[in-house]
This record gives C-alpha cells, structure tokens and sequence, in this order.
C-alpha cells in the first residue's frame, strides 16, 4: 500500500473515532440500559432488593430506557460516574457535593424517609456504646476508640465530627483511635456489643432497623448526646441534614433527566414501591446550605476538585487518546516513507556521481592517447626527411669509395651534409 493509501485509510479511521463519542450519546436516547449507582450501606444484595423496584417503575414510566440499579461504595461510585459507566446515582447529600466538583450532575429530587412522618432531614449521626459501659457524655468518649462507617459518610463521622467541633472540642485529636469498616453497617453495631470499641458512630436509623429485623435488642446499647427531634422514631447525637438524593450526570439527556425527576415525584408515598425503598416517596431538590456550612466548619476541600485517577482519566478520554495514538502513528509512517525516499535519491545521485567520475577518468585517458599519437605522427614525419637524406648521402659516399672515385671534397661535401641533416632532426 502506498503512502496516499495508508494516508486515506488514516482519514476513515479518524472520522470513525471521532464519532464514536456522537454515537455513544446517540444510543443513550435508542433503548440503551441506563445503570443507577445506590450507595451500598446494607450490601449490594439488600440494596437491589431495595432499589430495583423503584428501577422498574422508572422503566415502566419511560419506556424508551431501561433502568438498572448498580450498588456501590463511596469511591466506586465516585470512580465510575468519572469514568460514565452509570449515568444516575443514589447518595447522601455531603457526597453529592464531593462529586459534583470531581463531575457535572444535577440533583434531581430528595428523598422523604419512611420513618418521622415523612421527613426530608434525616441524615444524621448516633453515637452509641454499650449501656454498662462507663460513658454518658460526648467529653467522656475523649480518648477513646470507636468505629465509623468511613470518612466520606455524612450520616455518620461527618456528622458526629462536627457535633465534636461544635462542642468545643479538636476534632482532630478527640479520639484515640478510629477505625473504618466500610459496608455493610452491620458490623459497627455487632463489634460494639462484642466489646471491641468504645463507641460506634453510625448513620441515623442504623440500630433501629436492625432492631427490627431482630438482629440487635435496644436494651443493650445507650445513645451519646441525644439531641433527637420531636416525632423523630430513631436516636439522634447530631444536626439533622437532607436526606438521600437522586442526581443525573451530564451525560443524560436534559428531557431523559425531566422525565425521571417527574416520575419520582409522582410516586406516592403509600405505593409499595416506596415501601419497599424504604422511602415517603420523593420531593425537590432541598438547598444543601448546612452540608456546605458544615464542610466549612470542618475545613472538608468540597470545593476543590479532585484530580482524575490515571485509569479513570484513560477511559474518560479514550477516544482523544486513540487519535493522538493514530495521528503519531500516521506521521511516524510518513517520516520513514521520507527517509526511505530520501536514501533511495541519495544513493542513485551517489552513484551516478560516481560513474560521472569514472567516465570522465577514462575520457581524459582517451584524450592523452590521442594527442600523444598525434604528436608521435608530427614527429616520425619530421624525422623521415633528415634520416632518408643522411641514408643517401652515407650511401652515395660508399659506393664512391667502394669505386676509388670518392675525392677528399666529396667526402668534405657529403659529412656537412649528413652533418646538416643530424641537426634537423635532433
């Protein structure tokens, strides 16, 4: 293939890589599965039991699309909605403003809790320890070792950290040692019983519905700083926040994103849907001033973005890269297609250098042939007339005294003469 092939060859694929992405967005509006991160506190089997009903509701009210739930930890999901493999996510509100500086989302609507009434702040910490231990008050827990779920978890150590600060206490030094689990929650509440920790910080609800699936007696545990509000049914240490959001990336389209929004806030808060996600159903978006407030407070970068894992960074810009791959390829091609060319011009001026040399070598060679003949000729006939007449006057004279003719004279006469002739020829 020559060089203009490979260079038409190079266009297509360009124009194909560059509308990879243009075909990407056009399948999400042609029946494309859209995948919904839920933040998996109880484990990614009871979050699909949760959370994939209200799934098909979405799928059954925008029937264009197909909604599938995808549980994951704060950082998967973080990861995966940088690297758009889900378009939709479930979480708190602390970690929807960590993302939305790392990605663009939109926040669709707030999600009203199943127990207090319905309330839309029911995001918080409880800090609890077992009830015969010593502690009573949040400045007894100084010192101490507890659990919590993470670091990123609002309803949780977030909470109870600006609880800490807000009382009057370095939050960063308040307790001796603290520990994180991740999910499933279980393990905070079962470890403490255990005795293994001092105190166990968990989301808000956290011990009552284990209590009411029966894996935990109330009895048995005290909450620290009980500061719950009125008609509240679960313990509270801490301000109370929003509750769970529901945000759409910018990948999704702006009708797909109205649509969902509208859908969510049509679902009735008795429809065994809401039931089953453990939810009153859904309302607008609520403002996120205290979560922000609180970031403040505790110095949490929320508004620093954060920089994009090498692997994410990767598949987020895949298609830039395969073209920067392509065009380096192209021009690495083309610049040994020159230099063949050059070498194959310069080695055949090289050589007709060379045989230009050689024939000029022999042309002179020539040329010195012939004028030496030349003057060979010019000179053999010069040199003729003066022998023939020295061979006769030498041969005259022999024959003179071969007859006793030859008179002194004569012979005088004939050696000037063959003497003359000498001198012309030397």
């Amino acid at each position: 293939m020559g060089f203009k092939g490979l260079y038409a060859s190079f266009v297509i694929w360009a124009g194909l890589m560059m509308l990879a992405p243009i075909s990407a967005q056009a399948q999400a509006s042609d029946g494309q599965t859209l995948k919904v991160a839920v933040l998996a506190n109880w484990g990614e089997v009871r979050v699909k039991q949760r959370w994939q009903p209200t799934m098909d509701y979405l799928s059954e009210q925008i029937p264009e699309y197909r909604f599938e739930v995808v549980p994951l930890s704060f950082e998967a999901m973080a990861k995966q909605l940088q690297a758009k493999q889900v378009q939709f996510v479930v979480t708190n509100p602390g970690q929807y403003l960590q993302i939305s500086n790392q990605t663009p989302v939109s926040w669709l609507a707030t999600m009203l809790s199943a127990r207090h009434g319905g309330q839309s702040l029911a995001i918080g910490s409880a800090i609890w320890v077992n009830k015969s231990s010593q502690y009573y008050a949040l400045a007894d827990l100084k010192g101490t070792k507890i659990l919590a779920s993470g670091p990123q978890a609002l309803g949780g150590y977030q909470a109870a950290i600006g609880l800490i600060a807000a009382e009057g206490f370095d939050s960063d030094k308040f307790f001796s040692n603290v520990e994180f689990t991740g999910f499933p929650l279980d393990s905070l509440l079962l470890r403490l019983q255990k005795g293994e920790v001092d105190a166990a910080v968990t989301p808000l609800c956290t011990l009552e519905e284990m209590v009411d699936r029966g894996e935990l007696d109330r009895n048995e545990f005290r909450l620290i700083h009980d500061q719950t509000p009125s008609g509240y049914q679960c313990g509270a240490s801490s301000e109370l926040y929003p509750n769970w959001s529901f945000a759409a990336s910018s990948e999704v389209p702006l009708q797909v994103s109205k649509a969902v929004t509208s859908a969510l806030l049509r679902l009735d808060g008795d429809d065994p849907i809401s039931r089953t996600a453990q939810n009153r159903g859904w309302t607008s978006p609520l403002t996120q001033f205290q979560v922000r407030e609180l970031y403040q407070k505790l110095n949490i970068a929320n508004t620093t973005p954060v920089p994009l894992l090498p692997v994410v960074w990767v598949k987020q810009y895949s298609h830039y890269l395969w073209f920067a791959f392509g065009f380096w390829l192209l021009a690495t091609i083309y610049h040994f297609v020159l230099q063949y060319s050059f070498n194959r011009k310069s080695a055949r001026l090289i050589a007709s250098e060379r045989e230009l040399k050689r024939q000029a070598v022999m042309l002179e060679k020539l040329q010195s042939t012939a004028v030496i003949g030349e003057v060979g000729a010019g000179l053999a006939h010069e040199l003729n007339q003066p022998i023939a007449a020295i061979v006769n006057y030498s041969s005259g004279s022999l024959k003179q005294l071969e007859q006793g003719k030859l008179e002194p004279e004569q012979a005088n006469h004939s050696l000037e003469k063959i003497r003359e002739q000498a001198k012309r020829a030397s």
